[in-house]
């Protein structure tokens, strides 16, 4: 992963690194997702943190496509939601010096 300007980064994604079962990080979570044409949707529920997330993933073509998520939290009986997005483009299948992206079990 490389910081830049701007709030732009870039992280190198190799087939290893996007193996769907790596980016399970807990294994007590349960998610349900259903894919639409260019929209995934999915629904993941892990108890053992009290939490949810709620997220979609729209593929505006083969390069780009936008993440929205709604993760919600209890914590002590303070309930909090974040929101984030994140958008994305495909600059190429050379990372050069940057190595691909290990996601942490």
């Amino acid at each position: 992963m490389a910081i830049g300007s701007g709030g732009a980064n870039r992280v190198c994604l190799s087939k290893e690194s996007l193996d769907a079962g790596r980016w399970q990080a807990r294994p007590t979570a349960r998610s349900s997702s259903v894919l639409r044409s260019e929209r995934l949707k999915w629904h993941s529920v892990c108890p053992q943190t009290d939490t949810t997330i709620d997220g979609e993933a729209v593929f505006a073509d083969a390069e780009n496509y936008t993440v929205r998520t709604a993760t919600t939290r209890t914590f002590r009986g303070d309930t909090k939601v974040t929101r984030t997005t994140l958008q994305a483009k495909w600059l190429g299948s050379d990372c050069g010096d940057l190595k691909p992206f290990e996601p942490k079990r």
